[in-house]
């Protein structure tokens, strides 16, 4: 682009030169252009072809040449920023109709050698924007842009007659600044002067200069100087006074006849000739777009102005834009995206369907004869997921029918009632939401289960056609895989067996010599493994004539193996390797470790110190030998040895019960049948491989096994999650007296705190209910329902965002009474209204051992399934209106998929539409005759015409009547007509089993449990199916009141109390908890006469409380944990004090430090606590002054609860008391620290030791 620009200049300069001087300026021009070495070169001859054009023009025309001085004063003076300007504001091409060839030819050469011609949009202010940033860019290349030295000699050499001015000294001028009405002519300047130093004192500013002339144009090269940068507003003001005081005659060029001294005719012929300036403008104004199409003039996005995380929560992220505009649902869209590629067989989809059946079946309890339905409703479930793609709550609401099994039982004929039918029907319930929810998730991973196995038969495949590789263990094992475990066996098998390290060890010939060591051993490792599982003929053994060691010496050699010994080791180290790869091997022991393994704790030296008998951790310290069975059992017990595990405090061990058998029966099974010493020492080498191949695979299955617990003990507890979810869930609102089920009361909510459990009761009263009717119509009134309902979401509610956006103005204790109200209007939806808080919730003792995401998803399940239940109440219509994006209303449902008759645009697709249709509530309008009676019931649209069709037989309506009651009202006349007749008791006496029959006879399809939901809806629409709201047991209310449980506090159990009343004859304490309690004289001593106030309490000393644990004989390491007492004893001994943690966040050690231990980066970087051994009443603590200065602090512990904790009062020295150890770090650790620094900052401090 400089270049060019240097070329335009050029080309503007030389316009003003008699016709004589161009030749000599086009040699000179192409010799200085020779020198460049790059691309734009080869644009010069272009640029010399435009410029002759020029001139021949000029020629053709026969006009008379202006001078040179004329030309500079009257055109070059124009500068090119100033013709864009001119250039925009005009609409029309101001290009002479007499262009002739050479013109065309000139342009198109700027087209193809100097533009890059790309479409811009013309909008007004985005060409201005554009401007502006043209101009800041244009002066910053103006210097280099300009006329160098070197182009001025070049100018001087083809016009001998003129004469560079050289100036010694500069002239300093002041221009003052032009008014828009000044008409003051600017001195007119001559070839001589254009490039002259005055110049740059003249104008040092780009503003001046343009209202120095009446016409407030800038000079072509005054822009050569740099200038200071401007402000936006400075710019944006001096740019519009520009504009105002232009001229805004069309065509205006030059400076008239004033300033070029030519009067009009002679301007009219030199316009005529030479055009009015503006030919080329268009040449310039795709270069500014181009260049500014370069920058960008990026259209802002949403991602543009908000943080990611923020739309992530609006769910306006790209990923929730494909998935809002897909028509699948937004489930199976995310649950299925690492699979989308993968396509399922109908062979592997009847796979899949047997496959979740094994799983699934072993925790039924239905008869082996009801196996092959419940295969067949499994194998229906899947084709709903997979080929309908509907969801679980479509499933359980509209295909009811296969999840039952039903049979017909004949009955006996009965002579007293002929009437009696043939036959009775029995239905049992195969499939409950629980399993759909489980056969959804298993299909997810049977997808990840045939993926792996693709890439694996692939692998194989390659390995066939590259190496005619032909495994039969390979191809017997992969069918047969069934878990991810098994499939990594195979992997493993496959990359062992045919990988490059391992063939390096074979040369071309055979094999080499450790390896033939290995086929010595007379079996393989799949042929032992064939043996132990029992699968066909049994391979037997076959000894070599030499012994082992014997036979090793004679492969032997110098580069590899110097001894038999080398040779004896590699080769028990390559068999082994192989009996650890074999697949058929791992199942085995994984098969055995499932069915006959055990359980087992051992502490760690950290867990001996930290695990005292008050630590959660302490009944699994030395637990041991726990089945599988105890472990199904208690899957939070596992959960809690796995967390222990993870923090170093035991070990997790998985063992055989019968471990020496089972080595037993892989030695006979390795053995050979033969009697002499060879044999003997074979048989004992073979011994020695499975023992080395035994230890890793132990290590590799019994981690498998431990994670394979660790999930089916996360599910168990997941499970228990979900439920006491759901039964939250499925409460109605409160009924009160003579209301009707699921209306919502109104409430008075009464508390005297501010929900903290450990003070403040909370009463929930409804105002309603006092008066209402009997059962006899009577007027009847009774006191209010006082209630004490769970305040566990409004303890959340209460201080969380959405409180503060409905309430802004209540305390936090009024919101809590507001969180109260509501959830006994809708506890449902309360629960619905925390979102991710969810968790917060209490659901298990257990569930903070969970995954965060499983727990979330699970409960998210129940949720799912509750508001379906309920069919979405609360999208009412006007809901509806508002997500119709035709800006309409919503009449009927079938309207959300748009309406092509009445123009209205699909609000969801077809097959989202089909999921969420009859979950969507549209109130009836019975004024409104578009309005359809069926939207306002639970029936899927698709089985409205069964509707219809019943509410015809209820009417005892023949076709005639129907179709003129169609005709007249539409198609829900009929159903309209039933209730306008107030007649729906008439479809109990509808015989729907025969109908049922009819359907699956003729159609194929099920639906007697579809015919029974019509019925009851017909009856009454959206009936309230929760069951009646929960009432608290007092054991709830307890815990709720007081934060105590069964474990905390339990009768029998010694807790500290504190001591707030001592009479004679009573004593009332309260616990850390805020139950107070009285204590009588018979309770309080054993002694009968003694008074209770006579004890001096603080002196008592109390063990404390062991929760008992039920141990049965041999799962207790007893004698490890005598061993572990005596040896904490004996360092208590040793150490002249007992056992004690001090809990503080700036505790140290345990044992009085030595002085280089502690930080020496701030006083109080380290803090150490140390216990000293004056009655366990002392503490001791350490703080750093300066480099290598210590102090001690000796603290003395009064009113201590146990010998265990710190006391409630700390005295250092006799003299200053605190109340915990905080106090203490601050008010006075810190506050000596503050002054030692004070002092160290002193001037008159000098650091160091003095000599």
């Amino acid at each position: 682009m400089i270049l060019v620009a240097r070329t335009k200049r050029l080309q503007k300069v030389v316009q003003g030169y008699p016709f004589d001087f161009l030749p000599a300026f086009n040699n000179n021009l192409l010799q200085q252009f020779t020198a460049i070495s790059s691309p734009a070169a080869a644009l010069i001859p272009q640029a010399l072809k435009l410029t002759s054009a020029i001139i021949k023009k000029a020629r053709q025309k026969n006009t008379a040449i202006m001078s040179m001085r004329d030309l500079i004063d009257g055109d070059v003076e124009v500068d090119e920023e100033e013709q864009d300007e001119e250039f925009d504001e005009e609409t029309e091409d101001d290009s002479s109709e007499e262009e002739d060839d050479d013109d065309e030819e000139a342009a198109r050469a700027i087209r193809e050698g100097f533009i890059v011609d790309e479409d811009e949009e013309d909008d007004d202010d985005a060409r201005s924007r554009r401007r502006r940033r043209e101009k800041k860019r244009r002066r910053e290349q103006r210097e280099e842009e300009g006329l160098d030295d070197e182009d001025l000699d070049l100018i001087g050499e083809a016009n001998p007659e003129w004469e560079r001015k050289t100036t010694q000294q500069p002239k300093f001028k002041r221009l003052k600044r032009g008014h828009r009405d000044d008409n003051e002519q600017d001195r007119e300047r001559g070839l001589d002067q254009i490039f002259s130093d005055d110049e740059e004192q003249d104008a040092p500013l780009d503003y001046d200069r343009s209202f120095a002339r009446p016409d407030h144009r800038v000079d072509e090269f005054a822009d050569f100087i740099e200038e200071d940068e401007l402000e936006d507003d400075e710019r944006d003001r001096l740019a519009e006074e520009r504009e105002v005081a232009r001229p805004r005659e069309k065509g205006y060029v030059g400076g008239g006849a004033e300033t070029s001294g030519l009067d009009k005719d002679a301007l009219d012929d030199m316009e005529a000739i030479f055009g009015n300036g503006e030919d080329y403008d268009w040449a310039l104004a795709l270069e500014d777009e181009a260049e500014a199409a370069e920058a960008g003039d990026q259209n802002l996005e949403l991602k543009d102005v908000f943080e990611p995380s923020q739309l992530a929560e609006k769910l306006l992220t790209d990923e929730d834009n494909v998935i809002r505009y897909s028509d699948e649902p937004e489930r199976f869209q995310l649950d299925r995206k690492p699979y989308k590629h993968l396509q399922i067989t109908d062979e592997q989809f009847r796979e899949e369907a047997r496959w979740i059946t094994s799983l699934i079946w072993p925790k039924k309890t239905f008869s082996s004869e009801m196996q092959a339905p419940f295969t067949k409703a499994i194998s229906k479930v899947l084709e709903f997921f997979v080929v309908d793609e509907v969801e679980v709550p479509y499933v359980f609401q509209h295909r009811k029918d296969y999840l039952i099994h039903a049979r017909k039982n004949k009955t006996r004929s009965d002579p007293n009632n002929p009437d009696a039918p043939d036959y009775e029907v029995s239905a049992d319930k195969l499939l409950n939401q629980d399993d759909l929810w489980r056969i959804l998730e298993l299909d997810l991973k049977f997808r990840a289960l045939i993926e792996k196995r693709n890439v694996l038969e692939k692998t194989y495949d390659n390995l066939k056609l590259a190496a005619g590789v032909n495994d039969a263990t390979f191809e017997k094992m992969i069918p047969d895989a069934q878990t991810m475990e098994e499939l990594q066996d195979i992997q493993d098998y496959l990359y062992f067996q045919y990988s490059s390290e391992i063939k390096s060890l074979q040369d071309a010939n055979g094999e080499s010599r450790a390896y033939q060591l290995v086929r010595a051993y007379g079996i393989t490792a799949d042929e032992v493994a064939q043996n132990v599982l029992m699968e066909g003929r049994k391979k037997y053994t076959e000894d070599p004539s030499l012994s082992p060691i014997d036979l090793a010496d004679t492969l032997t050699s110098p580069e590899d193996f110097t001894t038999g010994e080398n040779v004896l080791n590699a080769a028990r180290a390559m068999f082994a390797e192989e009996l650890f790869m074999s697949p058929k091997m791992r199942q085995h022991f994984r098969k055995h470790h499932y069915m006959a393994g055990l359980v087992s704790c051992a502490r760690t030296d950290k867990g001996l110190k930290k695990i005292d008998e008050q630590h959660p951790f302490y009944e699994l310290k030395y637990l041991k030998n726990q089945t599988f069975g105890d472990i199904a059992s208690k899957p939070e017990m596992f959960l809690k040895m796995l967390k222990a595990e993870e923090e170093g405090l035991l070990e997790v061990k998985v063992s055989l019960q019968n471990e020496r058998e089972f080595k037993r029966q892989l030695y006979a099974e390795c053995r050979s049948d033969n009697f002499s010493e060879v044999a003997d020492a074979w048989n004992d080498e073979r011994q020695k491989v499975l023992d080395l191949a035994f230890s890793k695979l132990e290590r590799t299955i019994t981690k498998g096994v431990k994670e394979s617990m660790r999930t089916e003990c996360q599910d168990s507890i997941l499970k228990i999650c979900r439920e006491e979810y759901s039964r939250k869930l499925d409460q109605a609102p409160y009924k009160p007296r003579g209301m009707v089920l699921g209306t919502i009361p109104r409430v008075l909510a009464l508390s005297n705190g501010n929900g903290d459990p450990t003070r403040d009761a909370c009463r929930n009263i409804p105002s309603e209910g006092n008066e209402f009717e009997d059962e006899s119509g009577e007027e009847r009134s009774e006191p209010l329902d006082i209630i004490i309902v769970n305040d566990e979401v409004a303890r959340l509610y209460k201080d969380s965002p959405r409180a503060a956006v409905d309430h802004p103005a209540f305390a936090p204790l009024v919101r809590y009474c507001v969180g109260l109200a509501k959830y006994l209007q809708n506890p449902m939806k309360e629960y619905a209204a925390l979102g991710k808080d969810i968790i917060s919730l209490s659901f298990h003792p257990c569930q903070q051992l969970l995954p965060e995401d499983k727990l979330r998803r699970q409960l998210e399940t129940a949720m799912v399934d509750m508001v379906n239940l309920l069919w979405c109440q609360y999208q009412r219509s006007a809901v509806l209106k508002s997500i119709n994006a035709n800006g309409g209303v919503v009449n009927t449902r079938d309207e959300l998929v748009g309406d092509p008759d009445n123009n209205k645009l699909p609000v969801v697709g077809p097959r989202v539409w089909n999921n969420c249709a009859s979950f969507l509530y549209i109130e009836y309008e019975s004024a409104n005759p578009a309005s359809d009676y069926l939207d306002n019931t639970r029936v899927h649209p698709e089985d409205y015409e069964l509707g219809r069709k019943m509410a015809a037989d209820a009417l005892e309506l023949d076709e005639e009547d129907v179709k003129a009651e169609v005709d007249e009202g539409g198609a829900g006349a009929i159903v309209r007509k039933l209730i306008k007749d107030d007649e729906q008791e008439k479809v109990n006496d509808l015989i729907l089993e025969e109908y049922a029959d009819q359907l699956e006879r003729n159609y194929n399809q099920r639906k007697r449990a579809t015919l029974e939901t019509i019925r009851a809806e017909l009856l009454q629409p959206y009936e309230e199916l929760r069951r009646n709201f929960g009432m608290l047991s007092d054991d709830e209310i307890f815990t709720m009141l007081t934060g105590e449980t069964h474990d905390s506090l339990c009768e029998g159990m010694i807790v500290s109390v504190n001591i707030r009343v001592a009479k004679d004859d009573f004593i009332i304490a309260k616990l850390d908890s805020g139950i107070e309690g009285r204590v009588e004289k018979d309770d309080g001593s054993d002694n009968p006469g003694a008074s209770l106030n006579h004890y001096h309490y603080a002196s008592l000393k109390m063990r404390p409380y062991r929760k008992r644990i039920d141990r049965e004989p041999g799962n207790w390491d007893s004698l490890q944990e005598q061993k572990d007492r005596e040896e904490l004893r004996e360092k208590d001994k040793a150490t002249g004090r007992v056992q004690r943690v001090v809990k503080h966040l700036s505790s140290g050690h345990s044992m009085p430090p030595k002085p280089k231990s502690i930080s020496d980066h701030k006083h109080l970087v380290t803090l150490s606590f140390v216990l000293l051994p004056k009655e366990m009443i002392n503490l001791a603590v350490t703080w750093k002054v300066a480099d290598g200065v210590y102090q001690h602090l000796d603290v003395l512990e009064l009113q201590k609860e146990n010998e265990f904790s710190v006391g409630r009062q700390l005295r250092i020295g006799n003299k200053y008391n605190y109340s915990d150890l905080d106090e203490l770090i601050v008010d006075h650790v810190k506050a000596m620290s503050k002054k030692v620094e004070e002092m160290m900052l002193h001037e008159k401090f000098q650091k160091g030791q003095q000599s």
